[in-house]
């Protein structure tokens, strides 16, 4: 078994300075729903809405799937001191040929801009690196989404020349494997 194989058989919770990045539970249906409809949060993303609590648990239920599979790590963003869910962040579309994988987040518009986004980003980058032992990770943006592309680059993600076919307005970082990582 490879290292990414070996290591995507176990999903683990994540403690940070501020936060704790979990696996989604049941329990979280509210958040996904407003996560996933909210107009503020999705103004640059298309994607699947999930409206009703039915769809949120589906969704949940899907994404829980995905972790047991190990074609997915998804992470619901929660503050030490309060298990609500107020964010996700997620390593996806791997490549094991590869060693590649996507990143993948969002989070409550009252919870942007102190921080929680760069927290959670720079501890999946140092699990996808070392743990994973992947060479690169891909993040698609939109071109009008600042902060997105401002919290990539801070992190050491550079433009690349490539094209998003299923999203014209979308732009793709990347980020390699550094000496910091190794």
């Amino acid at each position: 078994m490879s290292p990414l194989n070996s290591a995507l058989s176990e999903m683990h919770d994540i403690r940070t300075e501020r936060l704790l990045l979990r696996r989604p539970k049941d329990s979280d249906w509210k958040a996904i729903s407003v996560l996933r409809t909210d107009p503020e949060i999705n103004k640059y993303v298309k994607r699947s809405s999930a409206p009703t609590q039915c769809d949120a648990l589906a969704f949940i239920s899907r994404i829980n799937n995905d972790i047991d599979k190990g074609t997915i790590r998804y992470w619901a963003i929660t503050l030490h001191d309060d298990d609500v869910m107020i964010g996700s962040i997620c390593l996806w579309n791997f490549s094991m040929a590869q060693k590649t994988a996507e990143v993948g987040y969002d989070l409550h518009s009252r919870h942007q801009g102190v921080g929680i986004m760069s927290e959670a980003i720079s501890t999946v980058l140092k699990l996808g690196f070392i743990s994973y032992d992947l060479e690169s990770i891909t993040a698609y943006t939109h071109k009008n989404n600042a902060r997105s592309k401002i919290l990539l680059m801070k992190h050491g993600f550079d433009l690349t020349d490539r094209k998003d076919a299923a999203n014209k307005d979308n732009l793709i970082y990347q980020i390699r494997k550094s000496n910091q990582y190794r």
